[in-house]
């Protein structure tokens, strides 16, 4: 599915995996994808995509977990779909170049589980769209968001951030990956 929202571009491929390789591979037959960070919206679904991409299409880009709760503990185990899950979390942690929680505290929590140099972001921040880096070489500096596209995630907010950072021709080009209500 196709569609245009306010100036944007917005191709909906779905999230379960076959629906998504054969959707990635349509969007982009020949050539990889530019996005200096693809942000997963959930340490699981939302990494296992961003992984598939980055690997397939986009190997240069860096990767960013999102944490919105306990999912990462031993406590967060509870059943064997919960154990599966617990495990990718913990792979995703090893492998993710930066990290988006809720709290200091998840930060203290996460830091031993990430590899050495793994960068911890605190949201909801005030942005300041002047620290966002710009690629001199490339000239360019492209974003991706990969995960459930719902209200209460934040879609919205996305769109108005990336209408405000292509305002100042700081982010081309902008990936939406995911499905849902928006």
């Amino acid at each position: 599915v196709n569609r245009e929202y306010s100036g944007l571009q917005i191709s909906v491929i779905g999230s379960k995996p076959v629906n998504f390789l054969v959707g990635i591979f349509r969007l982009f037959p020949s050539s990889e994808i530019y996005s200096r960070t693809l942000i997963a919206g959930d340490p699981v679904y939302g990494f296992l995509s961003g992984l598939l991409l980055k690997v397939v299409k986009s190997r240069n880009s860096k990767l960013q977990l999102q944490f919105h709760g306990d999912v990462y503990t031993k406590n967060s185990i509870h059943d064997f779909k919960s154990f599966v899950r617990f495990f990718i979390v913990r792979i995703s942690l090893r492998l993710a170049n930066s990290v988006r929680v809720v709290s200091n505290f998840q930060i203290s929590e996460l830091r031993s589980l990430a590899r050495i140099g793994t960068q911890f972001i605190v949201a909801p921040i005030p942005l300041n769209y002047q620290k966002i880096p710009v690629d001199p070489q490339i000239n360019r500096s492209g974003i991706g968001i990969i995960g459930r596209l719902h209200p209460e995630r934040g879609t919205r907010e996305f769109i108005s951030i990336v209408q405000e950072l292509r305002s100042r021709r700081v982010c081309e080009p902008v990936y939406v990956i995911g499905d849902g209500k928006d």
